[in-house]
């Protein structure tokens, strides 16, 4: 819609007769077309735009999980250094050879000591509990959620005794604890730590290992049996802790790449 408004001009001399009158349109709003127009712009930027901020925030969230993993990779690191090179077990953290052997760790027999209780013990996270061990809510205990892991309520306590909720969002590889043995492995007798997957992404059940020839399917893993693993939580593939202490994200087939060098030939990354 337009109207009109005069505009006068008035010459040099200042007389009447010099005024010269013309007039000018004078918009009072966007018109239908540019309206449109305008509304179909911000929706291509939007299209455009969110995309973008989506995988932006995906990065963020693998980015959180694998520094999650590094952190884990330090408290092995540390706990070898402070017990004779023996890495931490799956559970029975009593001692090297217990539940068959004496428990000349740091936990007591009535204990299941996983290994996300002994990882955040090693960085001494949690608060001090009146009966001398670590006690954990899921925001202290945070390290154990994935920032990717969308399951609600996906907390790990069955075999913690009195030490509170830990999130489950990662699965400790017990492949070189000998299923009936439950023997701690020392970092120097593998091969190629840097080809030893540790901890993985995984799914909540109600054990928190995985192992290449667990009895039951709770915790076995195959190259054709992937329950327990949150395979494709970051964009299509998963973060692996090594035992040497880096991260990796990878696809579920290439961690059972037998010919990669210092992988095992039987095994893959999996077990040496």
């Amino acid at each position: 819609m337009k109207r009109e408004e005069k505009v006068m001009v008035t010459g040099f001399s200042g007389l009447q007769d010099d005024e010269v009158i013309f007039r000018r349109p004078i918009r009072s709003g966007f018109t239908l077309t540019e309206l449109l127009v305008v509304i179909a712009i911000v929706g291509l930027l939007a299209g455009l735009g969110i995309p973008a901020v989506n995988r932006g925030l995906d990065a963020a969230k693998t980015a959180g999980c694998a520094n999650n993993l590094k952190q884990m990779g330090i408290a092995v690191q540390r706990f070898a250094a402070e017990h004779d090179g023996y890495l931490i077990k799956s559970w029975f953290n009593q001692g090297p050879n217990f539940p068959n052997g004496g428990n000349d760790w740091d936990y007591s027999p009535a204990d299941w000591a996983g290994w996300d209780r002994v990882v955040l013990d090693t960085l001494e996270l949690g608060t001090m509990g009146p009966n001398g061990k670590r006690v954990y809510t899921e925001k202290t205990a945070s390290l154990c959620r994935c920032p990717a892991d969308k399951t609600k309520g996906n907390v790990f306590s069955n075999y913690l005794v009195g030490v509170g909720a830990i999130p489950n969002s990662y699965r400790f590889n017990a492949s070189m604890q000998r299923v009936g043995e439950e023997k701690a492995v020392k970092m120097v007798s593998i091969p190629s730590p840097s080809k030893l997957i540790l901890v993985v992404d995984g799914v909540f059940k109600s054990y928190h290992h995985v192992r290449t020839d667990d009895a039951v399917d709770i915790g076995k893993i195959s190259p054709s049996n992937s329950n327990n693993v949150a395979t494709t939580r970051h964009g299509g593939a998963a973060n692996y802790l090594f035992a040497d202490g880096h991260v990796e994200r990878l696809k579920w087939a290439d961690t059972w790449n037998k010919s990669a060098p210092g992988a095992d030939p039987s095994w893959g990354l999996w077990r040496q």
